[in-house]
């Protein structure tokens, strides 16, 4: 997994981590409330996926990293 981060035109950082496996396929995951991407479950989730699938994960704005 990689942490990275992207800019919106406006010039805030989202915060997104990126289980690149090189399937060809992405999966884009995007938390709940009182989430964020780095909570247990969502990194679980996250995990699991990336078993077969490139998965990318990302914080809303005003939430975890973003």
């Amino acid at each position: 997994m990689i942490e990275k981060f992207l800019e919106t035109k406006d010039g805030i950082k989202i915060g997104i981590n990126h289980y690149e496996n090189q399937c060809g396929e992405v999966i884009i995951l995007a938390h709940g409330w009182f989430m964020t991407k780095d909570s247990h479950a969502f990194k679980s989730i996250a995990k699991d996926l990336a078993k077969n699938f490139d998965v990318i994960s990302m914080d809303f704005r005003g939430h975890g990293k973003s």
